[in-house]
């Protein structure tokens, strides 16, 4: 089975395009970030939503459904597993993470 790339998380888990050729949303959620591909796609958006669940510390969304390979002892997504994911979907990860911490810094 044909597994498509989350534009949010880039993990490679979904069953469906995210967004079809007329950019709308498939509705599923992404098992990585939680993120329901709905609407319409917007850069905007989905930066919006990288940047929310990256503040909250990466979170899996339903770890019973991500691979627990890419996971750490503490059921987090790896630091290696989510510059790969970043990667996938042409974001630089070590710039995406040192923005959240400028974002998230007192």
């Amino acid at each position: 089975m044909k597994k498509f790339r989350c534009p949010v998380c880039g993990y490679k888990g979904l069953t469906r395009r995210p967004y079809d050729y007329s950019m709308r949303g498939s509705d599923e959620i992404c098992n990585c970030c939680g993120t329901q591909h709905q609407f319409t796609r917007s850069t905007a958006a989905l930066e919006q939503q990288r940047a929310t669940w990256m503040i909250k510390g990466n979170p899996i969304f339903k770890s019973s459904l991500y691979p627990a390979h890419y996971m750490d002892e503490h059921g987090q997504i790896t630091k290696t597993q989510l510059i790969r994911q970043f990667n996938a979907i042409g974001m630089n990860a070590e710039i995406c993470l040192e923005d959240v911490l400028m974002i998230s810094s007192p």
